[in-house]
């Protein structure tokens, strides 16, 4: 009887356990014993191949990760250099076209002229020390002074 080359791991190891008498230990069929352990063999040996080639897939997805994040950093990089460019280009007036339209909308930002002047109560512990601008941006607003900060008015583009 030849063995299957469907046949699993599990499939074989039980066939190979039937040549077997469980009562006395005996071989019942040395032939068909054989087949099986080659089979058996080569069915982990090709099942050893595919972790490899899986293996190498995995590698070569997260060098193509490292890829992609080098280039999709690149790409963000030029988005704001270009809409830089857009801005002093147009100086704040909206533009619109068949294929795009830049306008721009104004927004307040808190622009830390010296860190060391800010109160200890506005700064934020991280890992290292920031100025809290939600918190100072929140005071300017008001009209409280924070020493060492100003309120700031920028120019946004959006690129539709």
């Amino acid at each position: 009887m030849e063995v299957k080359s469907t046949m699993n791991l599990y499939e074989i190891n039980s066939q190979i356990l039937d040549c077997i008498d469980q009562e006395t230990g005996e071989v019942m069929d040395i032939d068909r014993l054989e087949e099986l352990n080659m089979a058996k063999a080569e069915k982990v040996d090709n099942i050893a191949c595919w972790v490899k080639n899986l293996e190498a897939d995995v590698a070569a997805f997260e060098a193509q990760e490292k890829a992609f994040a080098d280039r999709k950093a690149a790409a963000k990089r030029k988005i704001d250099s270009l809409k830089h460019y857009l801005t002093d280009a147009l100086g704040g007036q909206n533009f619109s076209s068949d294929r795009c339209a830049v306008s721009f909308r104004r927004s307040k930002a808190v622009s830390v002229l010296d860190e060391a002047a800010v109160p200890a109560e506005y700064m934020t512990e991280m890992t290292t020390r920031a100025p809290n601008k939600t918190a100072i941006a929140a005071l300017l607003k008001t009209g409280t002074a924070v020493p060492g900060c100003e309120l700031v008015e920028r120019v946004n583009p959006s690129v539709k």
